[in-house]
Protein backbone atom coordinates (compact mmCIF):
# COMPACT_ATOMS: atom_id res chain seq x y z
CA UNK A 1 0.00 0.00 0.00
CA UNK A 2 1.33 3.40 -0.94
CA UNK A 3 0.81 6.59 1.03
CA UNK A 4 0.89 10.24 0.13
CA UNK A 5 3.94 12.03 1.45
CA UNK A 6 4.95 15.64 1.62
CA UNK A 7 8.71 15.88 1.52
CA UNK A 8 10.56 19.14 2.02
CA UNK A 9 14.22 18.84 1.11
CA UNK A 10 16.66 21.03 3.01
CA UNK A 11 20.16 19.60 2.87
CA UNK A 12 22.72 20.19 5.58
CA UNK A 13 25.75 18.51 7.09
CA UNK A 14 26.85 17.88 10.66
CA UNK A 15 29.82 16.27 12.35
CA UNK A 16 29.37 12.68 13.52
CA UNK A 17 30.98 11.27 16.65
CA UNK A 18 33.80 9.70 14.60
CA UNK A 19 34.74 13.06 13.08
CA UNK A 20 33.32 12.39 9.62
CA UNK A 21 30.61 14.68 8.36
CA UNK A 22 27.29 12.90 8.03
CA UNK A 23 24.88 14.30 5.48
CA UNK A 24 21.56 15.42 6.93
CA UNK A 25 18.37 16.18 5.02
CA UNK A 26 15.45 17.82 6.79
CA UNK A 27 12.10 16.43 5.69
CA UNK A 28 8.43 16.86 6.50
CA UNK A 29 5.86 14.03 6.47
CA UNK A 30 2.14 14.62 6.10
CA UNK A 31 0.64 12.45 8.84
CA UNK A 32 -3.12 12.83 8.36
CA UNK A 33 -2.76 16.59 7.99
CA UNK A 34 -0.10 17.03 10.68
CA UNK A 35 3.21 18.18 9.25
CA UNK A 36 5.75 16.05 11.09
CA UNK A 37 9.40 17.07 11.04
CA UNK A 38 11.80 14.29 10.05
CA UNK A 39 15.49 13.88 9.37
CA UNK A 40 17.28 11.62 6.93
CA UNK A 41 20.91 10.95 7.86
CA UNK A 42 23.30 9.69 5.20
CA UNK A 43 26.93 8.50 5.26
CA UNK A 44 29.59 11.13 4.59
CA UNK A 45 29.60 12.42 1.01
CA UNK A 46 31.30 10.04 -1.37
CA UNK A 47 30.73 6.92 0.78
CA UNK A 48 28.53 4.14 -0.55
CA UNK A 49 25.05 3.62 0.91
CA UNK A 50 24.44 -0.04 1.72
CA UNK A 51 20.78 0.18 2.69
CA UNK A 52 18.12 2.28 4.39
CA UNK A 53 16.62 1.99 7.88
CA UNK A 54 13.39 3.47 9.28
CA UNK A 55 13.39 4.04 13.07
CA UNK A 56 10.10 3.57 14.97
CA UNK A 57 9.67 4.96 18.49
CA UNK A 58 8.70 3.34 21.74
CA UNK A 59 5.48 4.32 23.51
CA UNK A 60 4.99 7.98 24.54
CA UNK A 61 4.57 11.16 22.48
CA UNK A 62 8.19 11.20 21.32
CA UNK A 63 10.19 13.50 19.09
CA UNK A 64 12.41 12.14 16.32
CA UNK A 65 15.42 11.80 18.65
CA UNK A 66 13.34 10.09 21.36
CA UNK A 67 14.57 12.63 23.88
CA UNK A 68 14.15 11.32 27.44
CA UNK A 69 14.22 13.81 30.30
CA UNK A 70 14.46 13.09 34.02
CA UNK A 71 11.88 14.42 36.45
CA UNK A 72 13.96 17.58 36.94
CA UNK A 73 14.03 18.27 33.21
CA UNK A 74 17.61 17.28 32.40
CA UNK A 75 18.12 15.18 29.28
CA UNK A 76 18.93 11.54 30.00
CA UNK A 77 19.23 10.18 26.48
CA UNK A 78 18.20 10.47 22.83
CA UNK A 79 18.38 6.90 21.63
CA UNK A 80 17.01 7.29 18.10
CA UNK A 81 19.48 10.09 17.34
CA UNK A 82 22.33 7.88 18.60
CA UNK A 83 21.18 4.94 16.47
CA UNK A 84 20.72 7.07 13.35
CA UNK A 85 24.17 8.60 13.59
CA UNK A 86 25.88 5.28 14.31
CA UNK A 87 24.21 3.44 11.44
CA UNK A 88 24.83 6.29 9.00
CA UNK A 89 28.48 6.31 10.06
CA UNK A 90 28.49 2.65 9.01
CA UNK A 91 27.03 3.16 5.55
CA UNK A 92 23.24 3.33 5.99
CA UNK A 93 20.62 5.94 5.24
CA UNK A 94 18.40 6.36 8.32
CA UNK A 95 15.04 8.15 8.62
CA UNK A 96 13.45 9.19 11.90
CA UNK A 97 10.50 11.50 12.54
CA UNK A 98 8.38 13.21 15.19
CA UNK A 99 5.29 11.27 16.13
CA UNK A 100 1.98 12.72 14.98
CA UNK A 101 1.05 15.83 17.05
CA UNK A 102 4.62 16.12 18.41
CA UNK A 103 6.51 19.29 17.41
CA UNK A 104 9.73 18.64 19.35
CA UNK A 105 11.06 17.46 22.72
CA UNK A 106 8.29 17.95 25.30
CA UNK A 107 6.18 19.75 22.67
CA UNK A 108 2.97 17.84 22.05
CA UNK A 109 -0.73 18.46 21.53
CA UNK A 110 -1.62 15.93 24.22
CA UNK A 111 -5.37 15.92 23.62
CA UNK A 112 -4.86 15.13 19.93
CA UNK A 113 -2.15 12.57 20.66
CA UNK A 114 -4.33 10.71 23.15
CA UNK A 115 -6.99 10.32 20.48
CA UNK A 116 -4.60 8.22 18.36
CA UNK A 117 -4.53 4.43 18.42
CA UNK A 118 -1.95 1.97 17.18
CA UNK A 119 -3.68 1.74 13.81
CA UNK A 120 -3.02 5.48 13.34
CA UNK A 121 0.62 5.01 14.29
CA UNK A 122 0.88 2.13 11.83
CA UNK A 123 -0.45 4.38 9.05
CA UNK A 124 2.19 6.96 10.01
CA UNK A 125 4.93 4.34 9.90
CA UNK A 126 3.81 3.34 6.41
CA UNK A 127 3.96 6.96 5.26
CA UNK A 128 7.47 7.28 6.66
CA UNK A 129 8.64 4.06 5.01
CA UNK A 130 7.25 5.19 1.64
CA UNK A 131 9.06 8.52 2.06
CA UNK A 132 12.31 6.66 2.74
CA UNK A 133 11.83 4.27 -0.18
CA UNK A 134 11.18 7.23 -2.51
CA UNK A 135 14.52 8.87 -1.78
CA UNK A 136 16.84 8.75 -4.81
CA UNK A 137 19.81 8.09 -2.51
CA UNK A 138 18.39 4.67 -1.56
CA UNK A 139 16.97 3.60 -4.90
CA UNK A 140 17.12 -0.21 -5.21
CA UNK A 141 18.79 -0.48 -1.79
CA UNK A 142 17.33 -2.89 0.82
CA UNK A 143 14.88 -1.38 3.31
CA UNK A 144 15.00 -2.27 7.00
CA UNK A 145 12.74 -1.29 9.89
CA UNK A 146 13.91 -0.84 13.48
CA UNK A 147 11.20 -0.92 16.15
CA UNK A 148 11.68 -0.24 19.84
CA UNK A 149 9.07 -1.54 22.30
CA UNK A 150 5.76 -0.19 20.94
CA UNK A 151 7.64 0.31 17.67
CA UNK A 152 8.35 -3.44 17.52
CA UNK A 153 4.59 -4.01 17.15
CA UNK A 154 4.44 -1.49 14.32
CA UNK A 155 7.53 -2.94 12.64
CA UNK A 156 6.02 -6.42 12.74
CA UNK A 157 2.69 -5.21 11.37
CA UNK A 158 4.42 -3.32 8.55
CA UNK A 159 6.46 -6.36 7.58
CA UNK A 160 3.36 -8.56 7.70
CA UNK A 161 1.50 -6.40 5.18
CA UNK A 162 4.33 -5.32 2.83
CA UNK A 163 6.83 -7.14 0.63
CA UNK A 164 9.56 -4.48 0.44
CA UNK A 165 11.13 -4.94 3.89
CA UNK A 166 14.43 -6.83 3.85
CA UNK A 167 14.76 -7.25 7.62
CA UNK A 168 13.71 -6.13 11.08
CA UNK A 169 15.61 -4.91 14.12
CA UNK A 170 13.47 -5.35 17.22
CA UNK A 171 14.59 -3.85 20.54
CA UNK A 172 12.65 -4.56 23.73
CA UNK A 173 10.24 -6.48 21.52
CA UNK A 174 6.72 -7.05 22.83
CA UNK A 175 5.32 -10.59 22.90
CA UNK A 176 2.64 -10.16 25.59
CA UNK A 177 -0.59 -8.13 25.61
CA UNK A 178 -0.35 -4.63 27.08
CA UNK A 179 -2.57 -5.74 29.97
CA UNK A 180 0.11 -8.18 31.13
CA UNK A 181 3.00 -5.80 30.39
CA UNK A 182 1.54 -2.88 32.36
CA UNK A 183 0.43 -5.01 35.31
CA UNK A 184 3.86 -6.62 35.54
CA UNK A 185 5.61 -3.25 35.61
CA UNK A 186 3.71 -2.46 38.81
CA UNK A 187 3.07 -5.80 40.48
CA UNK A 188 6.54 -7.21 39.87
CA UNK A 189 9.23 -4.60 39.16
CA UNK A 190 7.89 -1.73 41.29
CA UNK A 191 6.30 -3.71 44.11
CA UNK A 192 9.33 -5.95 44.53
CA UNK A 193 11.65 -2.94 44.81
CA UNK A 194 9.39 -1.03 47.21
CA UNK A 195 8.97 -4.11 49.39
CA UNK A 196 12.75 -4.49 49.70
CA UNK A 197 13.15 -0.76 50.36
CA UNK A 198 10.38 -0.18 52.91
CA UNK A 199 9.31 -3.64 54.09
CA UNK A 200 5.88 -3.41 52.41
CA UNK A 201 4.49 -3.00 48.92
CA UNK A 202 1.78 -0.77 50.41
CA UNK A 203 2.76 2.88 50.28
CA UNK A 204 2.10 5.63 52.77
CA UNK A 205 3.33 9.18 52.18
CA UNK A 206 6.78 8.48 53.65
CA UNK A 207 7.18 5.25 51.69
CA UNK A 208 6.22 6.86 48.41
CA UNK A 209 8.63 9.74 49.02
CA UNK A 210 11.40 7.33 49.95
CA UNK A 211 10.91 5.32 46.75
CA UNK A 212 10.82 8.50 44.68
CA UNK A 213 14.08 9.75 46.22
CA UNK A 214 15.83 6.37 45.87
CA UNK A 215 18.23 5.21 43.15
CA UNK A 216 15.40 3.47 41.31
CA UNK A 217 14.73 4.13 37.64
CA UNK A 218 12.02 6.28 36.09
CA UNK A 219 9.43 3.51 35.83
CA UNK A 220 9.58 2.63 39.54
CA UNK A 221 9.50 6.29 40.56
CA UNK A 222 6.53 6.95 38.30
CA UNK A 223 4.40 4.19 39.78
CA UNK A 224 5.46 4.92 43.37
CA UNK A 225 4.65 8.58 42.78
CA UNK A 226 1.11 7.65 41.76
CA UNK A 227 0.40 6.85 45.43
CA UNK A 228 0.57 10.58 46.20
CA UNK A 229 -2.21 13.06 45.44
CA UNK A 230 -0.98 15.12 42.45
CA UNK A 231 -3.03 18.11 43.63
CA UNK A 232 -1.36 18.27 47.06
CA UNK A 233 2.11 19.34 45.94
CA UNK A 234 5.44 18.66 47.66
CA UNK A 235 4.89 20.94 50.66
CA UNK A 236 1.90 19.05 52.08
CA UNK A 237 1.87 15.62 50.44
CA UNK A 238 -0.99 13.23 51.02
CA UNK A 239 -2.09 9.82 49.80
CA UNK A 240 -4.02 9.68 46.55
CA UNK A 241 -7.49 8.93 47.90
CA UNK A 242 -8.76 7.91 44.46
CA UNK A 243 -6.37 4.96 44.48
CA UNK A 244 -6.89 4.04 48.14
CA UNK A 245 -10.01 2.03 47.39
CA UNK A 246 -10.25 0.32 50.81
CA UNK A 247 -9.68 3.61 52.70
CA UNK A 248 -6.85 2.25 54.84
CA UNK A 249 -4.63 5.29 54.28
CA UNK A 250 -2.25 3.23 52.10
CA UNK A 251 -1.97 2.53 48.40
CA UNK A 252 -1.21 -1.06 47.47
CA UNK A 253 0.89 -1.44 44.35
CA UNK A 254 -0.30 -4.98 43.68
CA UNK A 255 -3.96 -4.66 44.70
CA UNK A 256 -4.82 -1.06 43.78
CA UNK A 257 -2.41 0.37 41.18
CA UNK A 258 -1.68 -2.83 39.21
CA UNK A 259 -5.36 -3.61 38.42
CA UNK A 260 -5.85 -0.03 37.23
CA UNK A 261 -2.86 -0.33 34.88
CA UNK A 262 -4.20 -3.62 33.57
CA UNK A 263 -7.41 -1.82 32.61
CA UNK A 264 -5.40 0.90 30.89
CA UNK A 265 -3.51 -1.79 29.01
CA UNK A 266 -6.78 -3.15 27.65
CA UNK A 267 -7.64 0.23 26.17
CA UNK A 268 -4.10 0.64 24.80
CA UNK A 269 -4.26 -2.50 22.67
CA UNK A 270 -7.92 -3.25 21.80
CA UNK A 271 -8.78 -6.93 21.42
CA UNK A 272 -10.49 -6.55 18.03
CA UNK A 273 -10.13 -9.11 15.29
CA UNK A 274 -9.68 -6.40 12.67
CA UNK A 275 -7.04 -4.50 14.63
CA UNK A 276 -3.84 -4.57 12.54
CA UNK A 277 -1.28 -4.23 15.36
CA UNK A 278 -0.86 -7.11 17.77
CA UNK A 279 1.82 -8.58 20.06
CA UNK A 280 4.52 -10.11 17.91
CA UNK A 281 3.72 -13.70 18.84
CA UNK A 282 0.31 -13.14 17.21
CA UNK A 283 2.06 -12.10 13.98
CA UNK A 284 4.72 -14.81 13.83
CA UNK A 285 3.36 -16.73 10.83
CA UNK A 286 3.64 -13.61 8.66
CA UNK A 287 7.19 -12.89 9.85
CA UNK A 288 8.96 -16.25 9.65
CA UNK A 289 10.62 -15.53 6.28
CA UNK A 290 11.96 -12.09 7.26
CA UNK A 291 15.44 -11.89 8.85
CA UNK A 292 15.23 -10.32 12.30
CA UNK A 293 17.76 -9.06 14.82
CA UNK A 294 16.25 -9.14 18.31
CA UNK A 295 18.00 -7.16 21.06
CA UNK A 296 16.91 -7.24 24.69
CA UNK A 297 18.40 -5.97 27.93
CA UNK A 298 18.48 -8.51 30.75
CA UNK A 299 17.36 -5.78 33.18
CA UNK A 300 14.57 -4.34 31.01
CA UNK A 301 11.94 -3.02 33.44
CA UNK A 302 9.40 -2.09 30.78
CA UNK A 303 9.25 -5.29 28.74
CA UNK A 304 10.43 -8.50 30.47
CA UNK A 305 13.38 -10.17 28.80
CA UNK A 306 11.43 -13.39 28.22
CA UNK A 307 9.39 -11.50 25.58
CA UNK A 308 12.45 -11.23 23.34
CA UNK A 309 13.46 -14.81 24.07
CA UNK A 310 10.06 -16.20 23.08
CA UNK A 311 9.86 -14.14 19.89
CA UNK A 312 13.31 -15.29 18.81
CA UNK A 313 12.44 -18.92 19.51
CA UNK A 314 9.21 -18.65 17.51
CA UNK A 315 10.99 -17.07 14.51
CA UNK A 316 13.58 -19.85 14.44
CA UNK A 317 16.60 -19.78 12.14
CA UNK A 318 15.79 -16.37 10.64
CA UNK A 319 16.20 -14.68 14.04
CA UNK A 320 19.44 -13.50 15.59
CA UNK A 321 18.94 -12.98 19.32
CA UNK A 322 21.32 -10.99 21.53
CA UNK A 323 20.73 -10.49 25.24
CA UNK A 324 22.71 -7.91 27.20
CA UNK A 325 23.55 -8.34 30.91
CA UNK A 326 23.13 -5.21 33.04
CA UNK A 327 21.42 -3.25 30.27
CA UNK A 328 17.86 -1.96 30.42
CA UNK A 329 15.02 -0.99 28.08
CA UNK A 330 17.09 1.63 26.24
CA UNK A 331 20.04 -0.78 26.16
CA UNK A 332 21.72 1.67 28.52
CA UNK A 333 23.30 0.64 31.83
CA UNK A 334 20.95 -0.81 34.45
CA UNK A 335 22.64 -2.60 37.34
CA UNK A 336 19.28 -4.03 38.44
CA UNK A 337 15.87 -4.19 36.80
CA UNK A 338 14.50 -1.59 39.25
CA UNK A 339 17.32 0.81 38.28
CA UNK A 340 16.49 0.72 34.57
CA UNK A 341 16.54 4.47 33.83
CA UNK A 342 16.60 5.08 30.04
CA UNK A 343 20.32 5.84 30.03
CA UNK A 344 22.12 6.28 26.68
CA UNK A 345 22.39 3.17 24.53
CA UNK A 346 25.73 1.40 24.91
CA UNK A 347 28.24 1.03 22.09
CA UNK A 348 27.97 -2.77 21.89
CA UNK A 349 24.31 -2.94 20.75
CA UNK A 350 24.96 -0.10 18.30
CA UNK A 351 27.82 -2.10 16.78
CA UNK A 352 25.70 -5.26 16.77
CA UNK A 353 23.00 -3.47 14.74
CA UNK A 354 25.51 -2.13 12.21
CA UNK A 355 27.29 -5.46 11.84
CA UNK A 356 24.04 -7.38 11.37
CA UNK A 357 22.88 -4.95 8.69
CA UNK A 358 26.21 -5.25 6.87
CA UNK A 359 25.93 -9.04 6.81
Amino acid sequence: MFYRTLILLIASVATAANGAELQRIDMSLDLAGFKSAAELTLPPEGEAIQGAVLLLHGATPADMDFTVRSFDGTVKSHILKDIAEHLSSNGFAVLRYNKRHVSGPMQVDMAAYRALDLADLLDDAGIALDALAARPEVSEKPLYVYGWSEGSLLAGALAARRDDIAGLILQGAVADPATKIFRGQVANVTADFVEQLTGSEKLDVAGAQRAFMSDAGMLVKMYAGMALDPAAGFANPRINAQLDRNNDGLVSLRDEIAPMMEIRGASYLPARKDFPVRPLLKQIDALRDIPALILHGENDANVPVDNGQRIAKALGDNATYIEYPQLGHSLGRAETIAQDDFLPIEEKPLDDMANWLKR
